[in-house]
């Protein structure tokens, strides 16, 4: 059998003077491997030089799609303005995601959303964001921001994951420990999509589409944990399972 060829989505980091570079974290191509998927990277340069033929001929070659983390999404995207709070904003990353998450949903494509990616697809359906949770929870939040100097692995909260969900199916449990390296989540919830995972203070932790092939998003990093949470492989060998045709 063919492994699946999963594109995963890159971000943009200026190297010196006027250089960028488009890449990603290599936990997200490793989990992906280590699942049994071959892992392409799919660079902001097909939206910077390119247009939306070149990268629908690209997204036509793809079994499925791995939306990984990093900075935020534009207030633009759902309609509200630009606050404090945003930081790394790379609006060609939102075009070239937000229009890779439309298509997934709309062709059934496998799709998997982690940490920002999950927001990217709440917001490409029409949802909304929680620009900062501490200031929007009043400070009454759990940190879900930890700090840069803690190592991903650390398991910052639990969450709790609904029995019936296809995310509880994809990890095996309805309880699981998780990092935690976000300050923004799902705010209004797009019609499509159903909350299936929740931390303590009741921030949304997991997305997906019931009836779908897979459509499936979490607000902590498993790409991380493969090693050292069980249930974090499983769940990408769920996702990279889905996407054999």
């Amino acid at each position: 059998m063919t492994p699946p060829l999963i594109g995963i989505t890159t971000t943009r980091a200026h190297i010196e003077y006027n250089r960028y570079r488009d890449g990603i974290a290599a936990e997200y191509p490793n989990a992906v491997m280590r699942a049994g998927g071959i892992p392409l990277l799919i660079p902001l340069s097909i939206i910077e030089h390119g247009d939306e033929s070149q990268l629908r001929s690209m997204y036509e070659r793809l079994d499925g799609i791995l939306i990984p983390g990093g900075g935020d999404v534009h207030p633009d995207c759902y309609g509200e303005p630009l606050t404090e709070f945003e930081y790394e904003i790379i609006p060609m990353r939102d075009q070239l995601e937000v229009t890779l998450a439309k298509w997934a949903f709309e062709d059934d494509r496998p799709l998997l959303g982690i940490c920002r990616g999950q927001q990217v697809m709440n917001v490409a359906l029409g949802g909304t964001l929680m620009h900062d949770i501490k200031h929007e929870l009043n400070g009454k939040s759990l940190p879900h921001r930890q700090p840069n100097e803690q190592v991903r692995t650390y398991l910052a909260h639990q969450v709790e994951v609904k029995s019936d969900s296809r995310l509880a199916m994809a990890l095996g449990c309805n309880r699981v420990a998780v990092n935690s390296i976000h300050h923004q989540a799902v705010g209004k919830l797009a019609a499509p999509l159903k909350a299936t995972a929740f931390a303590n203070d009741g921030v949304v932790e997991g997305i997906e589409i019931p009836d779908a092939h897979f459509y499936m998003g979490v607000q902590w990093h498993p790409e991380c944990l493969v090693d050292t949470v069980p249930e974090m492989e499983t769940l990408f060998r769920q996702f990279v399972q889905s996407c054999t045709r």
